[in-house]
């Protein structure tokens, strides 16, 4: 086994903090106060830059370029609901604990992470680029891990899905304002398409890089139209905030109560925050605009539709554009009357427009560990945003790290397996490590190599901590989604199978 694999197996059984401490008196046992050498060591970690980022390389992902997925399942071994978490830990799957924030976490060779949320169990896929089929790709990638998970649980047992989380790349400067202004304008649209007529509401989060949107289970082409929708939708905010889109071709804002999420920092829109129920009266639903007269739910859909569809037709396949094109002009009833939580409901899809996806392959290189000519590397922490890795010259027992944000694996690695790194990395490797230690999250924005690693949880950008609910104040039912509360005639009720 290589040696930066046995490395990473040890740290595996450690704790974060254990971790670190380990890694740091592996490093800093070599290191000396030759200060001859710290220009030389930098010019290596530049040279890294050089090559990993050339000039026009986007270090983050690129605002409404970009859009992700979480699946959340319910296990059940006949009619038994079991906890995930005593499960995940005994499937054998793909590399341990490189989220330093869910120590439940398993990232696979597909790309994806497999955790168990609670007792549920959570699938979640590497980020994708928004380019024609990529809707398809999202649906298809879901489904097939999907069943990859089935094939590893024991006979008998089955998932069922829970929810549905769809992530859209933002500038982090603007998360928050883009957030609270899809709450109030595309809210009730996406409700529409992604719930059910028994779901709870959509979850609106603003989190680091990305702005996420939780609600019911969906599979297949529904799938595939809420995330077009979405993507288009998010784009809107986002282009409506910058002057980009004129006032008279943006959706009206509606009159919302919106809540508070009492789980994550964010907002909870429920199926009743628009002074009726949206999801009995569905597209008949009498919205309030803040200006002017009331609007039928499908006439707001309809111009929430236009506005999204707008930004993306340079970008998306035309037959996924017109797949939300039937659903939102159709006299089907929306929302859904039932959710598509069992494997005999899954919606149909068209797996012919599935396209390749660059930045799964390099989420799932990114996995294992490879032995190059005079070093070994393998990863340490991946996340969406960022990736570290421990390099390794067996023949002088040297460490070292190198950290690529996300956006750049796919350079990274096409550099790695040409070649074009490897005299950057021997010549850091054949310098005395000089303490350079990573530690800040700003400090993965760009690549760089490091001699030390500090705890892996201070490179993650903090979040925002929900906020408190008021004593004697509404409560939300946030939590409602992805713990299988349904509403039935008006009341939340918790469904067990």
């Amino acid at each position: 086994m290589l040696r930066s694999a046995r490395l990473v197996d040890k740290m595996g059984a450690m704790t974060v903090t254990e971790s670190a401490k380990f890694l740091d008196r592996d490093t800093t046992d070599h290191t000396t106060r030759e200060r001859s050498d710290l220009s030389s060591v930098g010019a290596c970690s530049r040279s890294f830059e050089a090559l990993v980022a050339p000039r026009s390389s986007a270090t983050a992902w690129p605002a409404g370029d970009v859009v992700g997925l979480e699946h959340e399942y319910r296990v059940f071994v006949g009619a038994r609901a079991v906890d995930f978490r005593t499960v995940v830990h005994h499937l054998d799957l793909g590399r341990p604990r490189l989220d330093p924030a869910d120590p439940n976490a398993y990232r696979l060779a597909s790309g994806a992470a497999l955790t168990a949320d609670d007792e549920e169990a959570e699938i979640a896929l590497a980020p994708s680029f928004v380019r024609p089929g990529c809707g398809y790709r999202l649906a298809s990638t879901a489904r097939s891990e999907r069943r990859a998970l089935e094939r590893r649980l024991a006979d008998g047992a089955h998932l069922e899905g829970y929810s549905t989380h769809l992530s859209v790349a933002v500038r982090p400067s603007s998360s928050a304002v883009i957030a609270k202004l899809y709450a109030r304008s595309f809210s009730a649209a996406m409700m529409l398409l992604m719930d059910s007529a028994c779901s709870p509401g959509l979850l609106v989060r603003p989190r680091p890089s990305r702005l996420e949107l939780g609600g019911e289970f969906v599979d297949g082409d529904r799938l595939v139209v809420a995330a077009i929708f979405a993507v288009g939708s998010i784009r809107a905010c986002q282009r409506r905030l910058e002057g980009g889109v004129a006032a008279v071709s943006f959706p009206g804002r509606l009159v919302v109560d919106v809540q508070r999420d009492d789980q994550r920092y964010g907002w909870f829109v429920s199926r009743s925050a628009f002074a009726t129920d949206l999801y009995l009266a569905g597209r008949e639903a009498a919205l309030r605009p803040q200006r002017g007269s009331p609007i039928t739910a499908q006439a707001h859909l309809e111009r929430c539709w236009a506005a999204a569809r707008a930004t993306l037709v340079e970008d998306v396949d035309e037959t996924e554009l017109a797949l939300v094109d039937r659903v939102v002009r159709s006299d089907e009833p929306l929302p859904a009357p039932t959710p598509a939580i069992e494997r005999r409901s899954l919606s149909r899809l068209d797996t012919t427009r599935v396209t390749d996806d660059e930045p799964a392959r390099a989420f799932g290189s990114a996995v294992r560990a490879q032995a190059r000519p005079g070093y070994d590397l393998a990863p340490v922490m991946l996340t969406w945003d960022r990736a570290v890795f421990v390099l390794s010259a067996p023949r002088r027992d040297r460490l070292a790290f190198a950290s690529v944000p996300a956006p750049l694996l796919m350079s990274f690695f096409s550099q790695l397996d040409g070649g074009a790194l490897d005299e950057t990395i021997l010549s850091y490797l054949a310098l005395s490590p000089r303490g350079r230690l990573l530690r800040r999250a700003t400090a993965t924005a760009r690549p760089g190599l490091y001699d030390r690693l500090a705890p892996r949880a201070w490179l993650l950008v903090p979040e925002k901590a929900p906020r408190p609910v008021r004593r004697g104040g509404k409560r939300t039912v946030s939590g409602a989604i992805g713990r299988g509360w349904r509403f039935t005639a008006g009341f939340v009720t918790g469904v067990r199978g």
